[in-house]
């Protein structure tokens, strides 16, 4: 006769384990396979990425500047990809950045998104008489325009809004503003809604003419203010909105008035 030594039952369970895993293994190996499978992004994983939105298209060619009235005296379409012809003025510190051929605005001076002013302006122009001409795109509800005769003392600035008009919102949808240096915002003029119902997401051509205290404004060709005011008459131009990354520009001019309209 000879004892037979039983196996603890520690030992007894870790082989049961053990066993139990390669039968597994096998079985997997012999006929389950993980079909590859394509990877799905985020909708947001490119966000700030640094591309432009594909679905934004290059902006339509621009109306031709100048005439037998008018001498364009500065311009930029953005395709050398700076800003060298741009300043921030002592208003404003937003960020802004030249790519694809455009201008971006890239929030606050942080490039947070804000709602606060925007501005950007022509560099070494004094702007009085004259046209100040630009395209934008907006891919946000916030206002968007241009700023002109801009100077320690206020400046005039145009102010287009988002269509409102499924929502029976008959509220004016631009404006002419002249914006003292506290920032308080006086309208001249407005455009009723049978005139200028407001933005959508494609490109607008924005013009302003303002030649003595005569100014008009006009999209895609037409009018749709007329004022006269004469609290200023020089100063800087250009482009403003507000700092929330909604908003592209192209095909900026600014036009000299050389002879009475």
């Amino acid at each position: 006769m000879f004892s037979k030594k039983l196996l603890p039952i520690p030992a007894v369970a870790l082989l049961l384990l053990v066993a139990a895993l390669m039968a597994t293994g096998a079985s997997q190996s012999q006929g389950i396979k993980i079909a590859p499978a394509n990877i799905v992004e985020s909708p947001n994983a490119r966000v700030n990425a640094g591309s432009l939105p594909s679905a934004i298209p290059d902006a339509p060619a621009p109306p031709p500047g100048g005439s037998e009235r008018a001498q364009v005296v500065w311009s930029d379409d953005f395709a050398a990809g700076n800003l060298d012809k741009w300043q921030n003025p002592s208003i404003s510190s937003a960020t802004w950045e030249a790519k694809g051929g455009r201008l971006l605005q890239r929030g606050d001076a942080s490039g947070e998104t804000t709602d606060d002013s925007a501005v950007l302006v022509a560099k070494n122009v004094n702007f009085d008489n004259g046209a100040v001409a630009v395209q934008f795109y907006p891919k946000s509800s916030e206002p968007v325009g241009v700023a002109f005769r801009g100077s320690g003392v206020g400046y005039y600035r145009v102010s287009l809004y988002r269509d409102l008009s499924k929502l029976s919102d008959n509220s004016s949808k631009a404006r002419l503003e002249i914006v003292t240096p506290n920032g308080k915002v006086r309208e001249i003029a407005s455009a009723p809604v049978s005139a200028w119902p407001g933005f959508q997401s494609r490109w607008y051509d924005l013009r302003v003419d303002a030649v003595g205290s005569h100014i008009s404004v006009s999209v895609d060709g037409a009018q749709i203010i007329s004022a006269d005011d004469s609290t200023l008459s020089v100063g800087w131009a250009g482009v403003w909105t507000v700092a929330d990354q909604g908003k592209q520009f192209d095909n900026a001019l600014i036009e000299r008035a050389t002879q009475s309209r």
